[in-house]
């Protein structure tokens, strides 16, 4: 595994929106919306990213290979720990909710990339920065749900090459709903989640603590996107 350092900071600031533009503040759903008809509301994430050991701070070249090396047993552990079937399942939970509120719903299987997707600008309030127009041209939806994943995996700052925290599960990503018609946010939740071990984290070649803490993550993680779009 290639460990993360300095490069973490531009995902997360992507993640957000970018750094040349401000990052965009919390949508909630009005309760407006839960009473419209002839809706069709799609679902739709981006890929799982696989975990990964993320040591922003280490900034020159000899400051990171000297993290990697010092969580190299770290990093071969997340190797082999996987979360895809359980962030897969939040389409099916999510769809379900909707299900349950009269709304039609299409589970789209394909992974979205956002990066596929035009630039879109607009004056209106809310709106979202990538045109999402081809979902409601292509799938006869006047709504779509995305979720995208950011940060999966462990966290463990640095100044230098010198640690300034013991690692911590971290799962970060957003979740919104774009209505098609206008390209705006619906909702929209950015989450970024971290979970020290509870206990003695450095115990290799299993790391139980610090694992326990990082599969935390993911479940706290999970109920905020599964509850975000409804709140």
């Amino acid at each position: 595994m290639k460990l993360k350092s300095i490069a973490v900071l531009v995902t997360f600031m992507s993640l957000l929106g970018g750094c040349v533009t401000a990052p965009q503040i919390p949508v909630k759903a009005t309760e407006k919306f839960w009473t419209k008809k002839d809706i069709k509301v799609g679902i739709v994430t981006t890929s799982i990213t696989k975990p990964n050991v993320y040591l922003p701070g280490a900034a020159c070249l000899l400051c990171i290979a000297v993290a990697e090396t010092a969580n190299a047993a770290l990093s071969q552990h997340v190797d082999t720990i996987s979360v895809e079937n359980d962030l897969s399942e939040l389409k099916t939970t999510i769809a379900e909710r909707l299900e349950e509120k009269g709304i039609q719903v299409q589970v789209i299987d394909e992974f979205i990339d956002l990066n596929d997707l035009a630039s879109f600008r607009s004056k209106l309030e809310n709106s979202a920065k990538k045109d999402f127009s081809s979902f409601k041209n292509d799938n006869n939806l006047t709504h779509l749900v995305v979720i995208k994943f950011g940060l999966i995996g462990m966290h463990r700052t640095y100044s230098n090459y010198i640690p300034t925290s013991d690692p911590k599960g971290v799962f970060s990503g957003v979740i919104y709903l774009v209505d098609l018609e206008s390209n705006t946010y619906e909702s929209y939740e950015a989450f970024e989640i971290f979970k020290a071990a509870g206990g003695k984290w450095k115990e290799p070649p299993a790391y139980p603590a610090l694992t326990n803490s990082f599969y935390q993550a993911i479940e706290m993680g999970k109920e905020i996107i599964t509850e975000s779009v409804f709140r």
